[in-house]
């Protein structure tokens, strides 16, 4: 990560000079988070500020309800830093992120030597108290960027189903679709099976982050069996679907198993693949079973009941 560059690109530093941008970064540090993982708790002193380099982090009220997100060069914990207070919010990374780490010492010492920051900094808080709470703000971060279409078994052909939400889903902007072959075409064979502690992780982690720059939405596609790159597609939603057919009876998979082992703190819901004159009597113990909030009937080949799933998981369901 280029930290000067990222210093100069985060509106809390706008208009600070490059020498002074250049002694800040070598005071910061960059962090690794992966996704769910707890970056600030509520009540703890705060003594530190990230900044977003790459990833995106959630804000959750004491009651659990939601307060916002933090995107790409976004600052968080800058109000409880300077005021040397507790942290208010409890704040969880919701992709692999790397954040930038500034301690309170260095903080105070650089908004003595530029002023400049301080003022910014003054201006960035009452931004962000203003905007804390709106409908607008609080709907934009609910609506999911990024889905992860889950194959309960083997045999669920989730490449047709990502097809199908595409088409609805680019009605209201660029989706694209992410599997194995797509990011071991876009780096080097194998490179989708990277693991979060390997050296090349890293290449990895920016190529998903420069997707879902590119795109409004994504989808993800796991294989259909646990493995590295299922488990990163997984933290990388905003949302799950896993995929079950309304004919296999309810049972334990792999690859629930990997939703359950993950703890992911994102939405999961269900769709049951229902051709006409199937029962559907097993839907609520699939959902037990997949900790699913919500299912949906497509009935395959039907290309209406895709794009009514995927009018309601954007806020555009026509009723």
């Amino acid at each position: 990560m280029d930290i000067p560059t990222l210093l100069a690109q985060t509106p809390l530093l706008a208009g600070i000079d490059g020498p002074a941008l250049a002694a800040l970064a070598e005071r910061s540090v960059v962090c690794s988070f992966r996704s769910g993982q707890t970056v600030f708790n509520i009540g703890a002193l705060a003594d530190c500020l990230y900044i977003v380099g790459i990833g995106r982090l959630r804000v959750d009220n004491a009651d659990g309800s939601l307060r916002g997100e933090v995107g790409l060069h976004e600052c968080v914990g800058e109000i409880a830093t300077l005021g040397n207070r507790t942290h208010s919010g409890h704040v969880y990374a919701v992709r692999d992120s790397y954040l930038l780490r500034i301690d309170r010492s260095v903080l105070l010492d650089f908004v003595q030597r530029h002023p400049a920051a301080l003022l910014r900094l003054t201006q960035v808080i009452i931004d962000r108290l203003q905007m804390r709470h709106t409908p607008a703000s609080l709907a934009h971060a609910r609506r999911p960027r990024a889905l992860t279409l889950v194959p309960a078994t083997p045999d669920i052909d989730i490449a047709d189903l990502a097809r199908q939400l595409r088409g609805t889903l680019s009605e209201c902007g660029h989706t694209g679709i992410v599997d194995a072959h797509r990011v071991d075409t876009a780096i080097a064979p194998g490179m989708a099976q990277t693991l979060q502690d390997d050296a090349n992780a890293d290449r990895l982690t920016r190529l998903l982050h420069a997707g879902e720059s590119q795109f409004r939405h994504l989808l993800y596609l796991p294989d259909a069996h646990p493995s590295a790159w299922s488990a990163r597609c997984l933290r990388q939603s905003d949302r799950v679907l896993v995929v079950v057919s309304a004919k296999t009876p309810p049972h334990a998979t792999p690859m629930l198993d990997l939703l359950r082992d993950l703890r992911l703190r994102v939405p999961i819901e269900l769709i049951v693949l229902r051709p006409d004159g199937a029962e559907a009597e097993h839907v609520m113990a699939w959902r037990e079973l997949a900790g699913a909030r919500a299912h949906y009937f497509l009935r395959p080949g039907y290309g209406g009941d895709a794009a009514r799933i995927a009018r309601s998981m954007t806020g555009r369901a026509l009723g």
